[in-house]
C-alpha cells in the first residue's frame, strides 16, 4: 500500500472517505472498532478482493469521491450483507467478553 486512497479500504472507511456505501461504510467502521489489528487488515484484504469483482472498478478507483454502489450495487449488497453478519458475530463476541462499548 502506497498511501493512496483506494489503496486499503478499510483505512478509507475510518477516515471518513466515500468507499463502498454510507450503510456499508458504517458497517465497516463499527467492524473495525470492534476488531482485533489483525482482524482489522484481514477486513481489508477481504473488501478489496470483494471489491476487485466491479467490472467497472478503473472508473471507481479513479472516483475517489464516489461510492462503489453507484457502480455495482449488486456487489455491494453482497459485501453488505457480508458486514452485517461479521459486525453481528463480533457483538456478540463482546458481549461474552464483557467489552460491547
Amino acid at each position: 500500500m502506497n498511501g493512496h486512497r483506494r489503496d486499503d479500504l478499510a483505512n478509507d472507511i475510518d477516515k471518513g472517505h466515500p468507499t463502498l456505501s454510507p450503510e456499508a461504510d458504517a458497517l465497516a467502521a463499527a467492524i473495525s472498532r470492534l476488531s482485533t489489528l489483525s482482524e482489522r487488515q484481514t477486513l481489508g484484504v477481504e473488501l478489496a478482493g470483494r471489491a476487485c469483482r466491479v467490472t467497472s472498478g478503473g472508473v471507481w478507483m479513479q472516483e475517489e469521491d464516489r461510492y462503489l454502489g453507484e457502480f455495482d450495487p449488486a456487489v455491494v449488497d453482497d459485501i453488505t450483507r457480508f458486514l452485517t453478519k461479521r459486525r453481528d458475530e463480533l457483538r456478540a463476541r463482546a458481549l461474552r467478553l464483557g467489552d460491547a462499548g
